[in-house]
Order: structure tokens, then sequence, then C-alpha cells
């Protein structure tokens, strides 16, 4: 799955679902153990500059 969200968000910068893909790949990320690139990819999240329920949840989830 992270894989191909990965890919998903490369080939669609911009879309209308990118911050709720970004937040998929970053849960990916953190439940098999990729804790790091997990918060990178918040960090992606909230620096898009959208402010809808997955910026939100990525930054309270970085605040942890």
């Amino acid at each position: 799955a992270v894989r191909y969200l990965d890919r998903a968000i490369r080939l669609t910068t911009g879309a209308p679902f990118e911050t709720e893909s970004r937040w998929l790949l970053a849960e990916a990320l953190d439940q098999t153990g990729r804790k790091d690139e997990a918060k990178r990819e918040l960090a992606k999240l909230v620096g898009i500059g959208v402010n809808d329920e997955f910026t939100k949840k990525a930054i309270e989830k970085l605040k942890k």
C-alpha cells in the first residue's frame, strides 16, 4: 500500500484528494514501523497549506 500511495501522490500533486492520500500514506508508514518517514509525510501534508480535516489530524499527530 505504501508504494502505491506514494506513486499516486507523486503523479497527482495538487489534486483535491492529495491531503487524504498523504494522511493515508503517513498512517501506512507509521503502521509498518517507518516512523521517521511517516513524520516527514505529515510535515509535507501540513506544508501544502490546505486547511482541512487531514491537515488538522496531521498537526495534532506531529505535536505528540
